[in-house]
């Protein structure tokens, strides 16, 4: 299976780069800031990066914004088509759409976390239906760790697009984030949680008081570079379950919480971002991100069981370090 979504994945990326040759020379030479659309090429570039560092504890939104602005999407220039008297989205950008693209592509990792862990989801179904007992506990678990995400995202969301999502803000977060998984192991022995005692403890095992911690971790995500799959795999570290199964915790969280972000953004934005970009490259750029998502998934599983993360935080180092010296 992994063999043939990879295979579906280059066949589309040399497909699409053929057909683009001319808009790829044209992001190279960056000649204007005022292209009205996002380009299939641009899409191909943005899905990839999206769907392989959504699961991975780096940061999809930083890796997302700082190639957002390598592609020089990042122009105030207002859309094409608002005229003078369109007062009611005077503040609308090609930045802004863009931003709230970078939220939209999520769509396509949330349908990969469906295609993989479809038994588990829809024992969390069955659950708050009142048919599975193990399954309603997941959902609430589930659930109880997706509020504070909820709540501060409709209240701080606008202020946080508005004033982090910036590369000198992406740099620190990656830096810290770093820091923090390096010490992980430290930082269980000054909380005094103990190892786990049950290597089969099961996600619907967390207790109600975890499983908000876990959210409110989620909540340090949403500044970019932090990595809501960094916060969520450690919060669940550090509730008792193994490196793996709060991998997959953090996966079935990322489920609802980017399923809700997508759908917010595309009933608040959906407008502006219509008239900046075209359909045709925003479905392509979540369909990459679905394949290659689903490709990262499978991975990640038992490369953590057998390196831990400490390969993640090196690459958060080496990355800021990056922004540091070629991002201005």
């Amino acid at each position: 299976m992994i063999q043939f979504l990879f295979s579906i994945l280059i066949l589309s990326t040399l497909t699409i780069y053929g057909q683009n040759e001319q808009e790829l020379k044209q992001i190279t030479n960056n000649q204007t800031q005022s292209s009205s659309t996002l380009s299939y090429l641009d899409a191909a570039i943005l899905g990839t990066i999206q769907g392989i560092t959504e699961f991975l504890p780096i940061s999809s939104t930083g890796h997302l914004i700082i190639t957002n602005h390598i592609l020089h999407s990042n122009s105030n220039t207002p859309p094409p088509q608002k005229t003078f008297d369109d007062k009611e989205n005077e503040n609308d950008s090609i930045k802004n759409a863009s931003d709230s693209y970078l939220i939209v592509i999520q769509g396509g990792t949330f349908l990969a976390v469906l295609f993989f862990y479809w038994k588990r989801i829809r024992s969390i179904l069955s659950g708050l239906l009142g048919r599975n007992p193990k399954g309603q506990k997941l959902a609430r678990n589930i659930l109880l760790a997706f509020l504070p995400a909820a709540i501060t995202g409709l209240l701080f969301g606008k202020l946080i697009e508005k004033y982090l999502f910036s590369p000198h803000t992406i740099m620190i977060a990656l830096i810290l984030g770093a820091l923090l998984m390096f010490n992980i192991e430290k930082l269980k022995i000054l909380l005094k949680i103990p190892p786990p005692q049950n290597p089969n403890t099961d996600l619907e095992d967390l207790t109600i008081w975890q499983s908000l911690t876990i959210g409110g971790l989620q909540c340090l995500a949403m500044c970019p570079g932090t990595s809501r799959s960094m916060v969520t795999i450690l919060g669940g570290y550090l509730s008792g379950l193994t490196i793996s199964k709060a991998a997959e915790f953090s996966f079935l969280l990322g489920f609802i919480t980017l399923s809700s972000a997508t759908t917010y953004k595309l009933l608040t934005e959906g407008t502006n971002i219509s008239r900046v970009l075209s359909l045709g490259p925003t479905i392509f750029g979540c369909s990459i991100a679905f394949i290659t998502g689903a490709i990262v998934i499978k991975w990640l599983i038992n490369f953590l069981n057998s390196h831990g993360l400490s390969l993640f935080a090196w690459y958060r180092l080496f990355l800021a370090l990056a922004i540091f010296f070629f991002i201005k």
